[in-house]
């Protein structure tokens, strides 16, 4: 990572602080230093991680702003929201509004890292020409990732409901029946990561294990450690920070194994 980089990065991690504090200002909610801090370094893992997307992207248009922008917002907000609406963490009102706060929020952060990090980065100039996969090979893969989802989440619950039994005596009665659970993760989230590990195997110019180290942090700092950072009056810190080892852990393997499982041999043709 060059000296500009880290520089730049640090910037945009700043800028976007900044903005969350000029808001809090105008709302009149201005919390202590120590929340904005932890906003910053939770502002710093997202663009490092989302760094590491920029300068192996395909990309170097608008297309990159827009791939950052639904990473981001898809897996930082969406998919978190979802879960915590399901496990009655939020409201519907809250969920709805933190959404729109998310998307907005997401498109400046990408805007920035497309401006500073992306917009004038060296183009590749290099054609992708990936193996043919039929139909029912992708349906395969597809509804096995999202199995294979299912099963991380699961397991990753019960072991942190074993090995940390306070976690019950936060959620108490807000766990929804199993059936619940297992539909809204099996018929929906889970096709949700999918979708954005293909987007970064088809757009990602660089190894197999790149891609799934990528992923696999996509998941876990984007998707769980970098919002849990942050404290909030809808869950205590401990329990913040039991769920970011627990999905920290299990979204990085699922993110690596997924990425190896979804990828398509593919030739590189100079143009």
């Amino acid at each position: 990572m060059k000296t500009n980089d880290i520089i730049k990065i640090t910037v945009i991690a700043l800028l976007i602080t900044f903005t969350a504090f000029g808001i809090d200002g105008i709302k009149q909610d201005i919390k202590a230093l120590s929340h904005y801090s932890w906003q910053f370094l939770s502002n710093l893992l997202i663009v490092v991680v989302l760094y590491l997307y920029t300068i192996k992207s395909s990309y170097s248009n608008k297309l990159l702003w827009f791939s950052l922008w639904g990473i981001l917002f898809i897996i930082g907000h969406f998919n978190i929201l979802v879960e915590a609406l399901i496990f009655n963490i939020t409201s519907r009102n809250q969920t709805f509004t933190a959404l729109m706060r998310g998307f907005f929020s997401s498109g400046i952060l990408s805007y920035l890292l497309y401006h500073f990090l992306g917009r004038d980065k060296e183009n590749q100039q290099e054609s992708v020409a990936f193996a043919r996969r039929s139909t029912w090979q992708w349906v395969v893969k597809v509804l096995l990732g999202n199995i294979i989802y299912f099963l991380f989440y699961f397991a990753a619950g019960m072991t942190l409901s074993l090995v940390y039994p306070q976690l019950m005596d936060f959620y108490g009665d807000k766990i929804p029946p199993l059936h619940q659970i297992i539909i809204t993760n099996l018929c929906f989230r889970g096709f949700i990561f999918v979708g954005i590990a293909i987007l970064i195997d088809l757009t990602t110019l660089s190894s197999a294990l790149y891609k799934g180290i990528l992923t696999g942090l996509i998941f876990a700092v984007i998707g769980g450690i970098a919002p849990l950072v942050i404290p909030n009056d809808l869950m205590p810190q401990n329990i913040r920070v039991a769920h970011g080892f627990e999905v920290g852990i299990s979204n990085f393997l699922y993110g690596w194994i997924l990425q190896y499982l979804l990828a398509r041999k593919k030739q590189v043709l100079k143009v």
